[in-house]
C-alpha cells in the first residue's frame, strides 16, 4: 500500500504542498491543476534515477489536445493515449509509442448481497460470457492484457497471476439455466 502514488511521505507537520517528498525530484513550483515543476534532488540515493535536471508537468486533460501538443513539439511526452489513436501515432515520424504495462483496469461491479447478483452461478455465467481476448483486441487495439476478475496484475511485484477464465458459451448456458 505504501507504493501507491496517492500516498505522500514527508516529515510530520509539513503541509502537502511543501514540495518535500521521497523521490529523485523535489517540487519547486506548483499551479494546482495546471503546471508542476520539479528539480533534481542532489542527494537522491539512487544514481540511476533522476537523470535530467528538471521536469515540468503540464495538465492537459483533453486527449486530442495532448496528442496535438506532442505532434507539434510543444511537449516531449504524453500519457493516456487512446488505443485507437496509438495505432495512428505508430506510423508518425515525430512520435514513438512505448507500450507500458499499467495498473488500470475495467470492472463490472455487482452487489453480491442483492438480487440477482447474489446468485454465484449467475456471476460465474457473466464472467464466462465475456470474450476478454476479443475485447482487448477490438476495444484496446491490443494495448492491454486480459485480467482475471481482479485488479492485481503482473505489474505488482508480489502479484500471483491466476489462471485466466476463458470465454465459454456452453458453460454460460448450463449455469444460466440454474
Amino acid at each position: 500500500m505504501l507504493t501507491d502514488y496517492h500516498i505522500v511521505v514527508q516529515p510530520e507537520g509539513m503541509p502537502p504542498d511543501s514540495g518535500i517528498g521521497t523521490g529523485a525530484y523535489a517540487l519547486s513550483e506548483s499551479v494546482l491543476g495546471t503546471r508542476y515543476l520539479t528539480r533534481k534532488f542532489k542527494d537522491y540515493w539512487r544514481p540511476d534515477v533522476g537523470i535530467v535536471e528538471s521536469v515540468e508537468t503540464l495538465v492537459i486533460n483533453d486527449g486530442t489536445v495532448r496528442v496535438s501538443a506532442l505532434l507539434t513539439g510543444k511537449v516531449h511526452l504524453i500519457n493516456r493515449i487512446e488505443p485507437k489513436v496509438a495505432a495512428f501515432l505508430k506510423g508518425s515520424a515525430s512520435a514513438a509509442i512505448v507500450p507500458t504495462p499499467g495498473r488500470g483496469h475495467f470492472s463490472l461491479a455487482m452487489r453480491s448481497d442483492a438480487t440477482p447478483f447474489d446468485n454465484a452461478d449467475l456471476r460465474m455465467a457473466l464472467k464466462l460470457a465475456i470474450d476478454r481476448e476479443d475485447l482487448v483486441k477490438r476495444n484496446m487495439h491490443d494495448y492491454g492484457s486480459v485480467a482475471n476478475d481482479m485488479p492485481i496484475n503482473e505489474t505488482y511485484p508480489l502479484a500471483t497471476v491466476l489462471e485466466q477464465r476463458k470465454y465459454d458459451p456452453a458453460e454460460v448456458g448450463r449455469l444460466y439455466k440454474n
